[in-house]
């Protein structure tokens, strides 16, 4: 069962300091493009290449079994400059949402680290449709631990 037509995507970006200067800014892109940001936040994900590349198909598996939730997205971007690095992917029909989210750390001209979690999202299944306002709630949860994850990686690398 794929999404509802014209059924609006949910928007959610948050974004957080996670630390400053240059090697806070290589610690938040290395651990989001090798995927340990959303692993630190107790998701199970597994990709084509580490770090990913564009094109990887990332396995990602959410809770305990037997009521863990599975799904699979493709990689279509990967941006490593001077300032910004990250990735964003696009959910493939076995994921409960239908979406894209983007993960990306900026290292800001005041020297402060941000990384950003950016996702446009709506159910593709009975279940998420079902679940409406507990699913987005659970995005947010996500989101909140995956920067959380990162300023943990962060001051561990300082």
């Amino acid at each position: 069962m794929g999404p509802a037509p014209g059924r609006p995507f949910h928007s959610l970006k948050i974004t957080a300091e996670v630390g400053r200067g240059a090697a806070a800014f290589r610690a938040a892109g290395d651990a989001i493009l090798s995927l340990d940001m959303q692993r630190g936040a107790g998701l199970g994900m597994r990709a084509d290449h580490e770090p990913v590349q564009v094109g990887d198909v990332v396995r990602i598996r959410m809770g305990l079994r037997p009521f863990a939730v599975s799904g699979s997205c493709d990689v279509t971007e990967v941006f490593s400059e001077d300032r910004r690095t990250g990735f964003t992917y696009r959910t493939r029909p076995d994921h409960p949402e239908d979406g894209t989210e983007t993960f990306q750390a900026h290292w800001l001209t005041d020297d402060r680290v941000l990384v950003t979690i950016d996702a446009k999202s709506r159910p593709n299944s009975w279940l998420t449709r079902l679940g409406g306002p507990i699913a987005r709630l659970a995005q947010r949860v996500i989101s909140r631990r995956y920067l959380a994850s990162a300023r943990r990686i962060v001051a561990r690398s300082a």
